[in-house]
């Protein structure tokens, strides 16, 4: 997640403390706030532009002062087995991965740092190591067969679409004065 330094830093101080407990709340699966200090603590580091970890995600000043957001990788469940025939399952409690049909061979379903190097281009995502180590990639074997998020999604190859979505989504909020 990236969230715009300007607009965030033009923001009230309890919106910006919003907008990060609910960041926090759907990268860790975790539905309740932080300590009021450690919360505190989190956004002053932030501030400061040093890398924050907080309930097992990481937040850091980018150089262009936009705030980036992602998942610890350690904190990230173990991989998780899509078997010959199904077609779904839940990933490390936040991501909806879906075949549109189901696969002949069992895939595995792992965090993406372990298979990086593995992905053509990952420098050019615009993306860090360390975010993209925390997303899903699909994996057939020890081969890499995608990785949605980051850009690689060789459907033509396979003649199956593979969707990975925010689980649960994303709630809408509105803001009232």
């Amino acid at each position: 997640l990236i969230l715009d330094g300007v607009a965030y830093g033009a923001a009230p101080t309890a919106l910006r403390a919003r907008v990060l407990s609910a960041a926090l709340s759907w990268f860790s699966g975790v539905p309740y706030k932080p300590r009021r200090r450690a919360m505190q603590h989190w956004q002053e580091r932030i501030a400061a532009g040093k890398a924050a970890p907080l309930g097992g995600v990481l937040a850091e000043r980018s150089e262009t002062g936009a705030i980036r957001l992602w998942r610890e990788p350690q904190k990230i469940s173990v991989a998780a087995t899509l078997e010959a025939g199904q077609s779904e399952l839940i990933w490390d409690h936040r991501w909806h991965i879906a075949l549109s049909q189901p696969f002949a061979e069992t895939l595995t379903i792992a965090p993406l740092g372990e298979v990086l190097d593995a992905l053509p281009g990952w420098r050019e995502t615009g993306l860090s190591r360390r975010s993209l180590s925390a997303l899903p990639a699909i994996l057939s074997g020890d081969r890499l067969l995608a990785a949605p998020i980051a850009g690689f999604e060789p459907g033509a190859a396979t003649g199956i679409t593979i969707n990975v979505l925010p689980f649960p989504p994303p709630a809408t909020h509105r803001l009232s004065r």
